[in-house]
């Protein structure tokens, strides 16, 4: 399962609630409740797989809160509807989403794609990587789709 947890995110040193338009399509705030939708993995810039994201609980989905106080909770259920639930503290500088677990100095980061009034798109990680047959480099990417509810 990834929810925001494995992104991270929130308030902003530039723009407290990660509202505003500063570029890359982010014309809304982050603050609210937002539900995981679609996983787009890419290579080279070329969708090469896509699929639903798969709630395990069939009676609650997985969701993220983030608050104006630059926290929020990442919410995951497992196939027996069991909660997982992590807080975080984040901030947002130029549409880098940084979080930090509570209790922990372990930091993940991750890129706003897309942040309006009713979807967020982040880009959860990226790496170079060399072809093993003819040495041809290229990139690879994973986007998550959250719809706000």
């Amino acid at each position: 399962t990834t929810t925001l947890s494995a992104c991270s995110s929130s308030s902003s040193d530039n723009d407290n609630n990660g509202g505003g338009d500063n570029g890359g399509g982010i014309t809304g705030s982050i603050v609210g409740d937002w539900q995981p939708q679609k996983f787009t993995m890419y290579s080279n810039g070329t969708p090469i797989l896509q699929s639903p994201y798969e709630h395990e609980c069939p009676s609650n989905k997985d969701h993220s809160i983030f608050r104006a106080d630059g926290t929020m909770t990442s919410y995951e259920y497992d196939e027996n509807c069991e909660l997982y639930s992590v807080n975080l503290s984040y901030t947002i500088s130029d549409n880098i989403i940084t979080s930090i677990e509570e209790g922990t100095e372990f930091e993940e980061t991750v890129k706003i794609l897309t942040l309006n009034n009713t979807t967020l798109i982040i880009e959860q990680f990226q790496y170079d990587y060399e072809d093993e047959e003819d040495g041809t480099p290229g990139d690879m990417s994973v986007r998550i789709e959250y719809k706000r509810i």
